[in-house]
């Protein structure tokens, strides 16, 4: 499991390594466009730092995933109750194999 961390410091937790890139406008990164309207409008494409957890911290993650698509199953409605039950049984097999 990784944590990515975007440039505002929003944190995600995710199961595959895939930093999210977006396009920041350029005075958002202290670039200084006054004077140049174009530059104003522009923006630098800036990727989410994703490093990986150690296996104490991703068994901890898989288990607040796990309590949390239980709640989902619980409140799911009909045409999603399906997948989200399938989601818990995912979720409970990876920690009964990986959370000693």
């Amino acid at each position: 499991m990784y944590r990515c961390t975007d440039y505002d410091g929003d944190v995600r937790h995710t199961e595959e390594f895939a930093p999210n890139t977006r396009c920041v406008p350029l005075p958002a990164l202290g670039y200084d466009v006054r004077g140049n309207p174009a530059a104003a409008s522009t923006c630098r494409w800036v990727q989410e730092s994703c490093l990986r957890l150690d296996d104490a911290e991703t068994c901890r993650q898989f288990k607040a995933k796990l309590r949390q698509a239980e709640s989902d199953a619980l409140h799911a409605f009909s045409d999603t109750a399906a997948y989200r039950r399938s989601e818990v049984e995912r979720l409970r097999g990876i920690v009964a194999r990986s959370c000693n």
